[in-house]
């Protein structure tokens, strides 16, 4: 059995849509047989993974568009970086191969789901990572009145091209129930498949060296994104304000850095790190992982990520959606959170947590879901 992987984000490098997509490549790898899937890179303006473009069978297109060109792809049925150009390569592509199954990473691809049915016929398995909708409504978490009458055009525009998606797709897979609560309740159907957020196991006895940290180290992991923006200044302002000398918040991810520029994290307490070469040493070595989010949608790559490393994490409701076994780590207010870290502060916490490694292990890492999706390739595409 041969399969076909399109998608952006499979150079992305530390951001979770991206983690998420390698994720599902390496599972169908394990499903199919690794050299039985191609993978095709499709343009993307967070592209910044160069070591996995030797990888095999993986076709990578690039492009750099004009914005006038953007919304032409855009008003097309594509992503802004994608033109139809590229999608009718790739239609041709498939047709010359004796491919089984198509599996698109994102949900937005209405050009290319379209000529997949029309063309080819081939059964196709689409990933939801969070209802489109709903992301674009978190993404304007903050924003002004005036930004959000601006953003509502592209709001019916990627409803309109998902909804074709969930119409054409053979298998439509979403993460948990809250998911399919806003996919039925934007397209009237059930999605056929749950597939959990799962990453591939990364731990290693091996930890490195410190990467910095000198006091009691509060580790928050995310991008500049609405919810982790709002989410952490809430903590900067309600938490760190509160605790005690000698604990400090330290905080890594894509375009963060930026935020060194703010008053709000112009504190001792708070290190500003932004992207980094490498997430492992940084994990290992802190002695909580904070997960102050309280708006969103889907499941948080970066909680499964931390459970992969064996971390305590406290985290809110929403840091949580999806997640199994957490609920003794749950944090919603800032007495919760300044209690709980005060506490681990003064009684000491591991830096491995079995336990939450466990439930990874169990749920949420690869071979925990490998015959899930098994099955599904069975039910809709056959042995």
């Amino acid at each position: 059995m041969r399969a076909v992987f399109i998608s952006q984000a499979v150079l992305n490098k530390n951001n979770g849509g991206g983690q998420f997509v390698r994720s599902l490549t390496g599972l169908l790898k394990k499903a199919i047989g690794a050299d039985n899937l191609t993978v095709i890179s499709l343009p993307d303006q967070n592209d910044t993974a160069r070591h996995s473009r030797v990888e095999k069978n993986l076709i990578i297109y690039e492009a750099n568009p004009t914005k006038i060109q953007m919304a032409r792809n855009v008003l097309s049925g594509c992503p802004k970086w994608v033109s139809t150009d590229i999608f009718d390569k790739i239609i041709e592509y498939i047709k010359s191969e004796k491919f089984d199954f198509v599996f698109l990473g994102f949900s937005t691809y209405e050009y290319l789901i379209k000529k997949i049915k029309k063309e080819t016929g081939l059964p196709v398995f689409v990933m939801y990572q969070g209802v489109t909708p709903n992301t674009k409504k978190s993404r304007l978490v903050g924003a002004s009145l005036i930004q959000k009458i601006k953003a509502f055009p592209s709001y019916r525009m990627v409803l309109k091209r998902e909804r074709t998606n969930a119409m054409l797709a053979d298998c439509n897979i979403v993460h948990n129930k809250r998911e399919r609560d806003a996919f039925y309740y934007y397209y009237k159907k059930e999605p056929e498949m749950y597939l959990p957020v799962f990453i591939a196991d990364k731990f290693s006895d091996n930890k490195g060296e410190n990467p910095g940290y000198r006091d009691f180290s509060l580790l928050f992991i995310g991008s500049n994104f609405g919810p982790n923006l709002s989410g952490l200044k809430w903590f900067a302002e309600n938490v760190m304000s509160q605790l005690p000398e000698g604990i400090s918040l330290y905080v890594v991810g894509q375009g963060m850095k930026v935020l060194e520029e703010e008053p709000t994290y112009q504190k001792n307490n708070i290190h500003i790190i932004g992207e980094v070469e490498d997430l492992a040493p940084w994990y290992y070595h802190a002695d909580l992982v904070v997960e102050p989010i309280f708006e969103g949608d889907g499941m948080k790559t970066k909680t499964v990520e931390a459970m992969m490393f064996g971390k305590t994490i406290l985290g809110s409701d929403e840091a949580f959606c999806g997640y199994e076994g957490l609920n003794n780590y749950l944090c919603n207010t800032a007495d919760e959170f300044v209690n709980r870290i005060n506490c681990y502060k003064k009684n000491g916490v591991e830096k491995f947590n079995d336990e939450i490694r466990s439930i990874y292990l169990d749920k949420y890492s690869e071979d925990a879901v490998l015959s899930t999706m098994k099955e599904a390739i069975k039910k809709y595409v056959g042995n």
